[in-house]
Order: C-alpha cells, then sequence, then structure tokens
C-alpha cells in the first residue's frame, strides 16, 4: 500500500533514493508488532550492541540527514531533523556518527555518512565513554529483544515519520518505546546472541495478549459509548444556546470515535474473536436502549455530510483511471435505491402488509434492511479505497451473520443497535425523500381498511 507521499529528488550525487521501487504500509509499531506476535508472522530473537559512535553536542536548529539503505543497496533519506533543547535537562541533543572501533566514521556504498540525533537525556543514559577509546562512545546495558519486518513500513519515531525497507528490525525490549532500525544500521550495530527459552516466552506472549484481547477491546468499546453521551451533551448545549456544532469540531468528535474504535478493532483480531464472541465486548458501545435517542449520535449526524462525502469519493473515483471505476461508480449508486427499497417496507400500509402475508412481509423487510447496511458498508470501503473520508466512522453488522437461534443477548443487542442507527443515519442523510414517504403513508393510511 502506498503512502500517498510525494517521492522525494534524487539527490546531490544523482543517485536514486530507493524509494520510487518500493511499497510502504504505514502502521502503528506497537499495534503492528502485537499483531504480528499473535499471528506468528514476526519471531523474537535477542541481540547485543557492539557498535561505537563519534558523538558531539548539537547546536539548536543544526540540520542532520539520516540515511539509509534499501534491501538494494540504494539510498533512502530516512528523514530530516533538526536539533534542539531537551525538554528535561535543558541541554542541547548530540549529533551521533557511526565510526569503526578505531573511531574512524563508517562511509556507506553510496558515499554517506551514518548520523542521527539523539536528545540529551537518552544519550546519557544509553552510552558511555569507551575506556580504549576515549574520543569514542559505546552503548551501556546487555541482550535487547527485537524482531524482524516482513515489508516495508512506514512508522512515527520519537516523533517523526520514518520510512524503514523490508528486512528492518524493530527493538521491542520495552514495549512502551518500540523503536524500528534500518537492516545496514542492524548489522554494523548489533549481534544476534544464542538463544535460550525465548520460544517458551514467545508462546507465553502470545497467549497473554489473546486472553487479554476481550478485555482491552469491551474497555475501548466503554469509550466509544462515553465519547457518544459527551458528544450528545455538547450537542445540547450548543443547540440550547441558540447555536449549531460546526463542522470542524463535528469531525474532531468523529475522529476521537474512530480512534477508539480502531483499537477495539485492533484487540479483536488480536484475540481472533469470532463475531459473536466479539458482540459481548461490542455490547458495551451501546450508548442508547430507546430508538427515539438513536439520532443523538455521532454515527447518525454523520449523516449530515452524506452529500459532501459522496460527491468527494465520486469525484475520486472518476480522477482514479483505475479499470474498475465505473463499477465502483454504480454501486456508489446504489445506496439510495436500497435504502428506498427498505423505507417502501417501513411504511406500508396495514392492508399491503396483510396481503403480502405477515411472515413473508417480515423476511422482506428484514432482507431489504441488511441489504441497505450492506450497501453503506460498502460505500464505507470504496471511500477507504480511494483514500476520502468514509460516511461514517465504522462498518455495521446485519441481522443474518448469525442464525437467529444461535444468538446470544449479547449479538442482539449489538445487532439491534447497528441496525437502529443506520436507520437513523439514512433518515437524517436522506431527509427530505424520507419526510414525502412518510407523508405519503400517513395519507394512504386515512384511507386504509
Amino acid at each position: 500500500m502506498s503512502t500517498g507521499e510525494e517521492l522525494p529528488k534524487n539527490d546531490e550525487a544523482g543517485g536514486n533514493t530507493g524509494w520510487e521501487n518500493m511499497e510502504y504500509k504505514k502502521v502503528n509499531t506497537k499495534e503492528y508488532v502485537e499483531a504480528g506476535l499473535a499471528d506468528g508472522s514476526l519471531e523474537v530473537f535477542e541481540a547485543v550492541k557492539h557498535a561505537r559512535i563519534a558523538a558531539m553536542k548539537g547546536e539548536v536548529g543544526q540540520e542532520v540527514i539520516s540515511w539509509s539503505e534499501d534491501e538494494n543497496g540504494n539510498p533512502i533519506q530516512e528523514k530530516v531533523a533538526t536539533v534542539d533543547a531537551d525538554e528535561e535537562t535543558g541541554e542541547t541533543g548530540w549529533i551521533a556518527t557511526k565510526t569503526d572501533a578505531e573511531g574512524n566514521p563508517i562511509i556507506d556504498r553510496n558515499g554517506h555518512t551514518n548520523q542521527w540525533i539523539i536528545s540529551d537525556k537518552t544519550f546519557r543514559k544509553k552510552y558511555e565513554v569507551d575506556p580504549e577509546h576515549p574520543d569514542i562512545f559505546k552503548p551501556v546495558g546487555g541482550p535487547q529483544k527485537f524482531v524482524e519486518t516482513r515489508e516495508g513500513l512506514v512508522i512515527t519515531q520519537w516523533g517523526e515519520e520514518m520510512k524503514m525497507p523490508r528486512g528492518s528490525f524493530i527493538n521491542i525490549t520495552n514495549p512502551d518505546d518500540m523503536y524500528a532500525v534500518n537492516p545496514r544500521d542492524f548489522n554494523d550495530t548489533y549481534t544476534k546472541t544464542k538463544q535460550e527459552g525465548v520460544t517458551e516466552k514467545i508462546v507465553a506472549l502470545k497467549q497473554e495478549i489473546k486472553e487479554g484481547a476481550p478485555g482491552m477491546a469491551a474497555f475501548y468499546y466503554k469509550n466509544v459509548r462515553d465519547t457518544e453521551l459527551d458528544f450528545a451533551k455538547r450537542s445540547k448545549a450548543i443547540n440550547d444556546g441558540g447555536g449549531k456544532m460546526s463542522e470542524k469540531e463535528f469531525l474532531e468528535w468523529e475522529d476521537g470515535l474512530e480512534i477508539d474504535l480502531r483499537q477495539a478493532e485492533h484487540e479483536e483480531r488480536l484475540g481472533k474473536l469470532s463475531f459473536s464472541q466479539a458482540t459481548e465486548a461490542r455490547q458495551h458501545m451501546v450508548a442508547y436502549y430507546v430508538d427515539t435517542e438513536l439520532h443523538k449520535t455521532i454515527e447518525a449526524q454523520a449523516g449530515n455530510y452524506y452529500d459532501e462525502r459522496d460527491r468527494a469519493l465520486r469525484q475520486a473515483i472518476k480522477d482514479s483511471g483505475k479499470p474498475e471505476s465505473e463499477e465502483d461508480l454504480m454501486y456508489l449508486n446504489s445506496f439510495y435505491p436500497a435504502v428506498a427499497h427498505h423505507l417502501e417496507y417501513k411504511y406500508m400500509t396495514p392492508s399491503t402488509i396483510r396481503d403480502y402475508g405477515a411472515d413473508r412481509y417480515e423476511r422482506e423487510r428484514t432482507r431489504a434492511h441488511n441489504d441497505a447496511i450492506r450497501r453503506l458498508n460498502g460505500i464505507n470501503d470504496l471511500a477507504r479505497k480511494y483514500r476520502t473520508r468514509p460516511f461514517t466512522a465504522r462498518n455495521f453488522a446485519t441481522s443474518d451473520l448469525v442464525n437467529k437461534n444461535a444468538q446470544s443477548l449479547a449479538t442482539q443487542r449489538v445487532m439491534r443497535y447497528d441496525r437502529d442507527i443506520v436507520e437513523e443515519y439514512y433518515a437524517i442523510a436522506f431527509s427530505y425523500e424520507v419526510r414525502d414517504i412518510k407523508a405519503k403513508f400517513e395519507h394512504e393510511s386515512k384511507f386504509d381498511y
């Protein structure tokens, strides 16, 4: 998956930067590692530092370019950073340069020295003077734990976005301070150690992550519920004051909701939860148990922005040049007809229902409602595919995912909540159309016998 960033220009020597032909996937480092350990795609090993560095205090604002190489030896400009003062010590950061054992700077095959900035606090914690060579520094500490990546990654590290080629290494020694090292730097800096008991530790860690996932998912879904309730209070305060929430503020609320939703879904994947198991956690996001309150939710109020999100997605599809763009446009166009089809059943007169037969009516109404939900999920997926804002912060469960006789109370509660939320969403998104359909229904009902 491309990161969507502009490719950098070639370096001064006219060489290739190494970015043009490699695909990078943007990830949260901790989530990437946890998922990889849980599914077995990442394996832990230990290594010790052997490298030496030269280091000098930098000046505030001094710029340092950090270079790396991809798996083919092409240069990668990892990042450009500037020296600043450490918030704790008040001292400026250190500019580190990788050296050989004698203190001579190491020059890579592309003519670059390997330099980077280390904060004053971190430098004093992780490095000490090499007694045999007072002008250079050696690392402090024993073996550290790593995993090797299987793909090119874009990560945020120490406040900066960095590109890491396939085959990089992530230091997971401290779960709250994981960081990546590119292949060249790892090989220059670390030596793998013999591993005893590591397999048992990995198995135990995987089991711990899996067992804790349901509880963590429930925690994040409770955050979703609390966000919805806080949003409703904020909306009421604005409305009572005669105002209207701005789009900017609404999007901030929606973004906050989505963060907790993604965290909860991540925990579901770590725990490898089935849908039925997941609903035990998802039921905690239910903010309201009365249908008339559901219009207050962020997910329903997103219907106010249906038209502009539809236009943005429509334009992105047209501009994409993808061979399937026409098919995707047709799918986008299918959402409202699916909604209208469900509304036909929702506002069907009693005499028409009698002609249908109660059982048939219930089956067809449920099928139409599920189709509308699936279409909304589908256009959300299209928005993610074309990198526009999804219509809602998440996708919703249809009532046919689990056999009715096998549904737990939690599963029923989640399905009902999702079904009603979607209905409130399109009641807002298509408010004029729904108003006309209801008016027609009320008129026909007066003469219905």
